[in-house]
This record gives structure tokens, sequence and C-alpha cells, in this order.
């Protein structure tokens, strides 16, 4: 299995009229670097030093519900962009 840039699994949720689904509250983002892959998916560990394998995960006690792969320089992006946001830069 091979993944893309971002990729949405709702098959654990219900899903409105809308199209809308909502994982749990409790859901929590992830940062984990991709070691490696197998035929039911990828091989994830936890971020220890630099890694050019970036992937964000929302995960909840069940599943992954989305999962994006960014770049380093995304990633510096996103860091500039929600420090700003809570008005740490």
């Amino acid at each position: 299995m091979s993944y893309t840039k971002h990729n949405i699994y709702t098959g654990n949720y219900p899903v409105n009229d809308q199209g809308i689904c909502n994982p749990p509250d409790d859901s929590e983002w992830t940062v984990l670097a991709q070691v490696g892959e197998h035929e039911e998916g990828g091989q994830f560990t936890e971020v220890d030093g630099r890694s050019d394998s970036i992937c964000m995960v929302l995960q909840d006690q069940d599943s992954w519900p989305i999962m994006s792969f960014i770049s380093p320089t995304e990633a510096r992006l996103l860091a500039h962009t929600l420090l700003e946001a809570v008005g740490l830069e």
C-alpha cells in the first residue's frame, strides 16, 4: 500500500447528508516519521531528530482518519504560522 500526499479515511465514522464525518473530540494530532511500508500500510515511528518523511496524523482510539505527508519546508512554515496564531512569534 502506498499513500498520496493527503489521505482521508472516513470508513470508521458516520457520514451525514453533506458528506461530513466527525472524528471523536478527543482525537489528537501527532507527528510521525514514515520508516517503511508493507502490504497493509506504512510503518511509522515517533520523530526522533530530523526527518525527511514527516506525516501529520489525526488519530483517535481506533484509527487514523487523516494522514498528511509534508516536506521539511512545509513543516517549518506550519510551525511558524501556528506560533504566530498563538502570539509566540
